[in-house]
């Protein structure tokens, strides 16, 4: 694929992936090539964007903990990747801090997809542990993108980051956009559409 776009009644966004990206999902294998399941329960399959890639308007869909603080019901404003206006229902002042830390908490490095509804999202708890509140719900991390998502070897420093076009920052903060109707369609790059979600839905 080389694109998403994402709607639901609050949010209504295109991302752009990277050209030689692949999805992953929970299992994770050691330099031994031993396989765990460092999170659990996961039910996502998440993938490297393009730093540059994101247009449109994302709208929170549950409360985001930074630095044991509570920002919920925010939008972020994306052009060409940077998220240029951000407002937030609670929490402003500590949304502010967290997008000023660094050029690099302008932009986003991760899009993951669940459905939904997940067996977090049904226990109706805010757990303020990332590892679990991020498979609750579609979502993005603001900060450093993943290098295991990409295909290309490539160094941990900003250059390698840059000449893939991929975000580097000290950070990376998941929050939640999905709903109950969001819907997912993946773009390839000859034009063709593959449904992803249909109302909260796999549709593959």
């Amino acid at each position: 694929f080389k694109s998403l776009h994402i709607q639901n009644s609050r949010s209504d966004f295109t991302v752009e992936l990277c050209p030689d990206h692949f999805w992953e999902g929970g299992c994770e294998f050691s330099v031994d090539h031993i396989a765990s399941m460092p999170n659990f329960p996961t039910e996502e399959i998440f993938c490297t964007m393009q730093k540059t890639g994101i247009e449109g308007y994302v709208h929170s869909s549950r409360p985001f903990i930074f630095e044991n603080h509570i920002i919920d019901d925010f939008e972020l404003v994306f052009a060409k990747g940077k998220i240029v206006q951000a407002a937030a229902g609670i929490g402003q002042e500590y949304l502010d801090q967290l997008l000023n830390i660094e050029e690099g908490t302008r932009y986003c490095g991760e899009i993951a997809l669940l459905a939904g509804e997940t067996i977090i999202s049904r226990t109706n708890t805010i757990f303020k542990n990332t590892l679990l509140d991020e498979n609750a719900a579609c979502h993005m991390a603001i900060g450093c993108a993943y290098m295991s998502n990409l295909k290309t070897p490539m160094r941990n420093c900003r250059e390698d980051y840059e000449m893939m076009n991929i975000n580097y920052a000290s950070v990376h903060y998941d929050f939640m956009f999905g709903t109950a109707d969001t819907d997912v369609t993946a773009i390839d790059a000859s034009g063709n559409t593959t449904p992803l979600l249909r109302k909260g839905s796999w549709c593959i």
